[in-house]
Order: C-alpha cells, then sequence, then structure tokens
C-alpha cells in the first residue's frame, strides 16, 4: 500500500491521513457490517481506531494492514448493539463519550480482573464522576438529552472547525493539568490569552521538561482526533 509506505517513511499527519483514507473501503466493510454505514458516530470512532490501527501495525506479525484495521475495529459491534438495545436518541457527544467510556472499562476489567468502581472508571477514562453517571442514565432511558445541560453541549461553531471540535474533545477527556496547559495555549473557554510556555510552566508549577512533554502528548492527541475528523466529509 503506498500511502502506507509513505507513513512509514515519514510519519507526518499529512500521511496518516492519507492512509486513514485509503483504508476507507475497510472501514466502510465493517460499518456495513454492522449495518451502520449511516451512524456518524461510529463512523467517526472507526476513524479515530484506524489512525490508531495504523501508528501500532507490525509488518512482521504477519496480518495485512486492512485485516489488523477490522481486528482493531470490532469494539464497535458492541457499541453498536448497546445503541440498538437503547434506541433512544442520544447526542452524539454523548454517543463518543459513551464509547471511550465502554474502552476504558473493558481496559480497567481486564487489568484488575474485576469490574471497576466508579471512582478507578473516572480516573482511568478521565471522565468526572458526574459525567459518567449522566452517561450511563442516559443509555438507560433514565434521563432525558436536557438533563445533562451544559455538561453535553457542543459549541454551535465546532461542526465546521475541525481543529476546534478536536481541541474541544481533548480538553474533555483530560486531566486539570491538561485541561488548564490547553486554556493557556490556546486561550480555550476564553479565561486565558495564549500564553508563553515559560509562564505556564510558573503558574503551574512544572518544570520544563514536564510541560513539554504533556505539551507534546497532547498535541498528538489533537492531531489524531484532526486527522480522523478530516475524512468524515
Amino acid at each position: 500500500m503506498a500511502a502506507h509506505a509513505a507513513w512509514m517513511a515519514d510519519a507526518s499527519p499529512t500521511n496518516l491521513s492519507a492512509t486513514v483514507k485509503h483504508l476507507e473501503p475497510t472501514i466502510q466493510g465493517v460499518l456495513r457490517s454492522m449495518n451502520a454505514a449511516q451512524d456518524p458516530a461510529l463512523t467517526l470512532q472507526a476513524r479515530i481506531l484506524t489512525s490508531r490501527a495504523v501508528k501500532s501495525y507490525d509488518p512482521t506479525y504477519g496480518a495485512a494492514l486492512p485485516t489488523w484495521v477490522s481486528q482493531q475495529l470490532q469494539p464497535l459491534r458492541r457499541f453498536r448493539r448497546m445503541n440498538l438495545a437503547h434506541p433512544v436518541h442520544v447526542p452524539e457527544k454523548i454517543q463518543l463519550d459513551a464509547f471511550h467510556l465502554m474502552q476504558s472499562e473493558n481496559e480497567l476489567r481486564d487489568s484488575l480482573g474485576r469490574d471497576p468502581d466508579v471512582e478507578e472508571l473516572a480516573d482511568h477514562s478521565k471522565l468526572p464522576v458526574h459525567r459518567i453517571a449522566g452517561i450511563r442514565k442516559s443509555f438507560r432511558r433514565m434521563a432525558s438529552q436536557s438533563s445533562f445541560g451544559e455538561n453535553a453541549a457542543m459549541p454551535s461553531d465546532t461542526q465546521s472547525d475541525h481543529s476546534d471540535e478536536a481541541l474541544h474533545y481533548v480538553h474533555h477527556e483530560s486531566d486539570l493539568i491538561d485541561r488548564k496547559i490547553l486554556e493557556m495555549k490556546t486561550g480555550y473557554g476564553g479565561a486565558h490569552e495564549p500564553m508563553p510556555p515559560h509562564e505556564i510552566a510558573r503558574k503551574l508549577n512544572l518544570s520544563p521538561v514536564q510541560l513539554s512533554r504533556r505539551s507534546a502528548k497532547l498535541a498528538t492527541k489533537l492531531e489524531e482526533l484532526r486527522t480522523a475528523l478530516q475524512t468524515v466529509n
């Protein structure tokens, strides 16, 4: 696959996006097999998982890249079944959070050998306890969309701006320090004007190395989500 060869030679966001686009038939095949080709939340998650699969792919395993991607998209099936079991309308942002929550719960269950409690899940998923409770109530039909108030709202102008949409989602799933870094670096939320790194480090009591490491991880998350969003339309 030429696109993947280009990514292997130069792991740039542009080449990653091209590889994900080249794998669109694989993505759509998996979605069609679940009768979910028209589901925007599952489509977005499929592309996010595909970008991660491309990064983790090792050809020495013997599987072709499309086969590897198909395997990495299998968690979508459980999420699809959950949606079908609870057909009440749920905002797309809550569906995305619910998918992330399901993945976190599965990871903890595998590592702990038991079901995690809500505090462990909140820590692992980077979702606050009240948010987890809201997501679960939504899928049990025990609350209406309005019960989530501002916590579930998406800014009205983010749908046409991939960078803003990615920033919103990464901010939401990050810990307190990373949220403050995002706010201080980008002005997100309007509480701060963008600040230089030395001022951010001073205000958050971080060393330059600590700030650099956190910033690099956040940049990776943002680019990964932007890449997925670029393939939606």
